[in-house]
């Protein structure tokens, strides 16, 4: 809620798909840190151990939400980040 209110987002189905994202990555905490350890153990000279938020959502987006998301929209978003942290 303080995320929403800081950066004014107002869309309730923004609001909403934020939360689902938060609520989800926190029940699925036990398969994405396996992902999560698995991605760190391939790419740990390219990744970065403070940069796991981002990882973490983006993982859940593409295991559990890809085909409501879309993957002209979960590229989009992927694109959006810095460079270096998702090539």
């Amino acid at each position: 809620r303080e995320y929403v209110k800081r950066h004014r987002i107002q869309d309730a189905t923004d609001v909403k798909f934020l939360h689902q994202v938060l609520y989800g990555c926190q029940r699925y905490k036990k398969l994405l840190k396996v992902f999560l350890s698995s991605f760190y153990f391939n790419h740990s000279a390219e990744a970065a151990r403070s940069d796991q938020p981002l990882y973490t959502v983006l993982a859940y987006l593409a295991i559990l939400r890809l085909e409501e998301l879309t993957f002209p929209n979960f590229k989009r978003l992927v694109l959006s980040q810095d460079f270096v942290k998702t090539r």
